[in-house]
């Protein structure tokens, strides 16, 4: 039912899909692409705190409760999605018990992973932070390369670019990283 609703959509690297405070229009469900979700200090700064890729949907319990989104949503990898709008899904969440305990498992999986980022952000080195998100990356996308700067992974992990630099080299000299260098032409 769900997918008679939707439609495939391309998502591409740095679109932002949802802002922080603001009502959903629309749902994603990604089918590629994976977006991360950004929760914001007082003082503005973005830090990750969850990532959405083929097991989730963005914006499930704002559609559900009819309340402001409270992260910034922004595709990480480049892929497709089926976007359905918000009012849409909600009719069919209303009528559907196996859709509520679908929704509800991914709910609960969601609270888990934002809990799991916390404790990961407070008790963990960059470099463990770094090596996680590159798996949940990978697990997500299913792919081996992606493009990432220092500076995207620098906002990603709440750090400096050159300590994401630091963490980066440790884990390629562990062999758990390979780094492409692309070559620039003068």
């Amino acid at each position: 039912m769900l997918t008679s609703r939707s439609r495939k959509v391309g998502l591409e690297p740095g679109q932002v899909l949802e802002e922080c405070g603001q009502p959903v229009m629309n749902m994603y469900f990604p089918s590629t692409a994976v977006i991360s979700l950004f929760a914001a200090s007082s003082e503005g700064t973005l830090i990750e705190a969850a990532i959405v890729g083929s097991e989730g949907a963005l914006g499930v319990p704002a559609a559900i409760t009819g309340g402001l989104f409270p992260f910034r949503a922004t595709v990480q990898i480049a892929g497709t999605a089926a976007q359905i709008s918000v009012k849409a899904f909600a009719s069919m969440f209303d009528r559907d018990r196996a859709m509520q305990r679908r929704v509800n498992a991914y709910v609960n999986l969601l609270i888990v992973q934002l809990a799991q980022s916390a404790i990961c952000n407070n008790k963990h080195t960059v470099e463990q932070r770094l090596a996680r998100w590159l798996l949940a990356i990978r697990a997500r996308s299913g792919l081996v390369i992606f493009p990432m700067t220092h500076e995207l992974l620098s906002n990603i992990l709440g750090t400096t670019r050159p300590v994401v630099t630091v963490a980066a080299r440790t884990l390629k000299n562990a062999n758990s990283l390979r780094i492409a260098e692309e070559q620039y032409k003068s």
